[in-house]
C-alpha cells in the first residue's frame, strides 16, 4: 500500500477483503443447512447488534483520534512557518550587522525544511542543516545588545519567537514519528474480522442478497480502516501534509531580495 496511490490501493484492498468475506460466507452455507442457520437468526442478530455497536464506537473513536492528530500536525507546521515569517519581519528593524545574519539563517532554515527535512518526515528523520541554522540563530539573537526600549522589545520578541520556532519544529518531528499503538490496531482489525464473521451465520434464503450485504459491510469496514491508516501518518500517504505554509514564507523572503 505504501507504493500505490490510495485510489488504487484502497479499491484493491476492499475487493480482496469483500471477496474473501463472501467466499467464507458461501463456505459456511455449504457446510451447514440453511434451516439450521435460520434458527440462529434471532440469537445471532442480538449478539451481532451488541458486537456491531461496540465496534462502531471503537472505530469512531479511532477516526476522531487520528483526525485530531492530523489537524494538530497541520496546525503545528503552519505555526512553524508563521514563526519564521515573524522573526524575519521583526528583525528587519535591527542594525544590518545583526539583521543580515538572521535573515541568512532563516533562508537556510526554510530551504532545508522544504528540500531536505520534509521528504524524510515519513521516516521521522530531521535535517542536519535545519538544526544547524537554528543553532546559529540562537547565539545571534541572544547576543543582541539593545539600545533603548524599542530595541529591547524587539530583542525580547525575537527570543520568544525563536523559542516558539524550535518548539514547533520539534512538535512537527514528533508528530511525524507518532503512530497509533499496535495494540489498538490489533483491536481494530480483530474487531472488524469478528463483526464480519457474524454475518456468515445468518440464514437468508436469498444467497445473492446475503452475499451483497456481507460484501458491503466488509468493504465499508476495510475502507474506514484504510482511511485511519492513511490519516494516522500525516507526512506520508495520500493525505500527507505538504510544506505549503513554509513555501509561502520562502517565497515572501525571496521577494525581498529582488
Amino acid at each position: 500500500m505504501g507504493h500505490l496511490s490510495g485510489w488504487i490501493a484502497a479499491p484493491l484492498l476492499i475487493v480482496v477483503v469483500a471477496s474473501a468475506s463472501v467466499w467464507f460466507s458461501l463456505l459456511v452455507r455449504r457446510r451447514h443447512a440453511l434451516e439450521k442457520l435460520i434458527e440462529n437468526n434471532e440469537i445471532a442478530g442480538f449478539k451481532f447488534g451488541v458486537v456491531g455497536v461496540l465496534y462502531a464506537v471503537i472505530l469512531g473513536l479511532a477516526v476522531v483520534a487520528v483526525w485530531d492528530d492530523y489537524k494538530t500536525a497541520q496546525a503545528t507546521s503552519a505555526m512553524e512557518a508563521n514563526d519564521v515569517a515573524d522573526i524575519y519581519r521583526d528583525s528587519a528593524s535591527l542594525d544590518r550587522k545583526i539583521r543580515d545574519p538572521i535573515h541568512h539563517e532563516l533562508r537556510r532554515y526554510a530551504k532545508a525544511v522544504i528540500e531536505e527535512e520534509w521528504p524524510t518526515l515519513h521516516e521521522g528523520l530531521a535535517s542536519v542543516n535545519a538544526e544547524k541554522s537554528l543553532d546559529h540563530l540562537f547565539p545571534i539573537v541572544l547576543g543582541i545588545d539593545p539600545i533603548g526600549a524599542r530595541e529591547q522589545n524587539v530583542a525580547d520578541e525575537l527570543v520568544r519567537r525563536l523559542n516558539s520556532l524550535a518548539d514547533h519544529r520539534r512538535g512537527r518531528i514528533l508528530d511525524a514519528q507518532s503512530r497509533m499503538p499496535s495494540l489498538v490496531w490489533a483491536a481494530l482489525i480483530a474487531g472488524g474480522a469478528i463483526t464480519i464473521s457474524f454475518t456468515f451465520f445468518f440464514g437468508n434464503r436469498n444467497a445473492r442478497a446475503h452475499s451483497l450485504m456481507t460484501a458491503l459491510l466488509s468493504g465499508f469496514i476495510t475502507l474506514l480502516l484504510y482511511v485511519i491508516h492513511d490519516v494516522d501518518s500525516p507526512y506520508s500517504g495520500d493525505a500527507r501534509l505538504e510544506p505549503d505554509a513554509m513555501k509561502a514564507v520562502q517565497t515572501r523572503i525571496a521577494s525581498d531580495l529582488d
